[in-house]
């Protein structure tokens, strides 16, 4: 029993350091502690069992959700995209850096961006929790924040008009309007984007990008 507790926390302790999503680190650094307790208790150490209870199962989780619930910094992943989130010298620009830097100024978040190479890299990563905003040429079901052209091509790929190339246009079957969304994984900040659009802002920011 003891071989078991002692392989079970060492394999919770390599999942705890590779988890991205915060709130399943916590819950898993939790689980590790009870089986730590469990451990403790095998071999006759109450004492140790009580602390690690009190100290690791209780307080450090309790720390822990105290600072899930008040974060400081809203983590932004982007793929640079022309009128939609560019870099420049004197830093972000865009229609989409607009929108995430009105929501963190009216929550009181500080923004961190962080570079993606690929949209799908970025959408795993909302995903995933460990961004909690993405922002590029997604086109995916979402609020919808500018209009787009999605191609189908003649080898059954679908591209967004930003991520055409040249020889793509030569392999156009059809096309369908849809629209490039902002990905989130906060509920706050849908609500946000909502009251932007029926407040008219949305639109106001979009103009001022694309006349």
């Amino acid at each position: 029993m003891r071989e078991i507790f002692s392989w079970t926390m060492v394999i919770l302790s390599i999942f705890v350091i590779i988890q991205r999503n915060p709130t399943r680190a916590v819950l898993l650094r939790l689980a590790l502690s009870v089986f730590a307790v469990a451990t403790y208790l095998s071999f006759m150490a109450p004492d140790v069992a009580l602390a690690e209870a009190m100290l690791g199962s209780l307080l450090t989780t309790f720390v822990y959700i105290l600072m899930l619930k008040s974060p400081v910094s809203l983590r932004v992943g982007y793929v640079p995209t022309k009128f939609l989130i560019e870099e420049h010298i004197w830093g972000m620009d865009g229609i989409m850096k607009e929108i995430v830097e009105k929501f963190a100024e009216k929550r009181g978040y500080s923004v961190e961006y962080v570079k993606f190479s690929s949209v799908e890299d970025l959408i795993r990563s909302v995903e995933s929790g460990y961004i909690d905003i993405g922002c590029g040429p997604i086109v995916k079901k979402g609020i919808p924040i500018i209009k787009t052209k999605v191609f189908l091509l003649s080898n059954g790929e679908k591209k967004d008009f930003l991520s055409m190339s040249k020889e793509d246009f030569k392999k156009i079957l059809k096309w369908e309007e849809e629209s490039y969304n902002i990905l989130s994984n906060k509920s706050e900040f849908d609500s946000f984007l909502k009251s932007l659009i029926e407040e008219g802002i949305l639109d106001e920011i979009v103009k001022k990008y694309t006349g």
